[in-house]
């Protein structure tokens, strides 16, 4: 489960894309995509996979990464499945400030203008850091 994954990287100050439930399996997620709240910063969970093992169809226990049967690799990455059963995954990890602002901000119609006008300023003087993802 992907909640254990989050907490013990948090534990070392960082944090890989992964879904947006705790409870979403990592294999599902990965082997489909995987898009996450770190997705704009860092891409989808399948973009920071670093390798996978499998099992293939004649059992074959094999790693595929992007020195490893690199064609496998690809298609693990987002392809879905039909490859084998992925048994491990190595993700890249990345520094992440454990305190973040997040959630939904609603205005009316009548209101956006201006609201996008805040953003767009806003956006041009915040600093960027580790934590920044607007």
């Amino acid at each position: 489960m992907l909640g254990a994954l989050d907490r013990e990287a948090l534990a070392h100050g960082l944090a890989t894309t992964a879904g947006t439930v705790s409870h979403t399996g990592v294999g599902g997620l990965t082997l489909g995509g995987g898009f996450g709240r770190l997705g704009r910063r860092f891409g989808l969970a399948c973009d920071n996979v670093r390798a996978i093992d499998v099992v293939t169809a004649d059992g074959k226990f094999v790693t595929a990464s992007a020195q490893q049967n690199k064609d496998l690799f690809w298609g693990l990455r987002g392809g879905g499945g039909n490859f084998g059963v992925a048994t491990s995954f190595d993700f890249q990890l990345h520094p992440v400030d454990p305190m973040m602002l997040g959630g939904e901000l609603a205005y009316s119609f009548a209101d956006a203008p201006a609201v996008l006008k805040f953003l767009f300023e806003f956006r041009a003087r915040v600093r960027r850091t580790s934590s920044t993802s607007i």
